[in-house]
């Protein structure tokens, strides 16, 4: 008895590459969810998933590896026409793909006190103290920490609220954990310098422009004394 053999079930070259994009959106939009939860929640599902898709015709084909697809979504939210009457939403998004990637870099061993130690004194205005690379600055004009914190501990998120001027947080990632606080100026400076590549010495000179000369080493040091406890420093170098 002849058995019947009916249509063929395989896919056209056409069909796999619609499959294929089709997964890859799921994908990129998971990626998305995954990376900005926070934002996610103020924005609701369906209106962040509509955001997701906008934002994937925009960048449709990521030539980097897929968890990196979102650091271009706070500067898309900040020029899309209709997320740009939101102006948190860009902060907000700015401020979680920090904390992201500052967890992604949470590898490397923290500078301790004791290797300070190992350094005189007078030798420290010409060392180079290197951040550790988890270390992410934002400037915000958002208070978008707040709404993450909120967040993080499960509860309700509070209506953005606009600071007077634009504040500068530092984010960091110790132990598995990511932290985050605000700067005052001469901090913001000070953490800059560093960042910049400049000795100590350096930026003792920076913060003259808000302390007494005669003050400034013993600031400086007291700045270096909560960096080091924070685990903000990975390295220090002479020369």
């Amino acid at each position: 008895m002849r058995k019947r053999v009916g249509p063929s079930h395989r896919t056209t070259p056409g069909q796999r590459r619609s499959i294929d994009a089709a997964t890859l959106r799921l994908r990129l939009l998971d990626v998305l969810e995954r990376d900005f939860p926070a934002l996610r929640r103020l924005l609701g599902q369906e209106v962040f998933h509509a955001m997701g898709e906008a934002y994937i015709e925009n960048h449709p084909a990521p030539h980097f590896p897929i968890r990196r697809f979102g650091r271009y979504l706070a500067g898309f939210l900040a020029s899309h026409p209709h997320f740009q009457r939101q102006p948190a939403l860009g902060d907000l998004a700015a401020f979680e793909w920090a904390l992201g990637e500052s967890l992604d870099a949470a590898h490397e061993t923290c500078l301790h006190k004791a290797d300070m130690l190992q350094h005189a004194f007078e030798h420290w205005p010409k060392l180079h103290l290197h951040l550790h690379p988890s270390v992410r600055f934002v400037t915000l004009l958002w208070d978008a920490p707040a709404i993450r914190a909120a967040h993080d501990r499960r509860e309700a998120l509070p209506e953005p609220q606009p600071y007077e001027e634009p504040v500068t947080w530092v984010v960091w990632s110790r132990n598995v954990l990511c932290h985050y606080r605000s700067l005052q100026a001469p901090e913001a400076c000070a953490l800059g310098t560093l960042a910049e590549g400049h000795d100590f010495g350096h930026l003792c000179e920076r913060l003259c422009r808000w302390i007494e000369e005669k003050h400034v080493a013993g600031h400086a040091a007291g700045m270096l004394v909560q960096w080091l406890s924070e685990g903000l420093l990975a390295e220090a170098r002479s020369g």
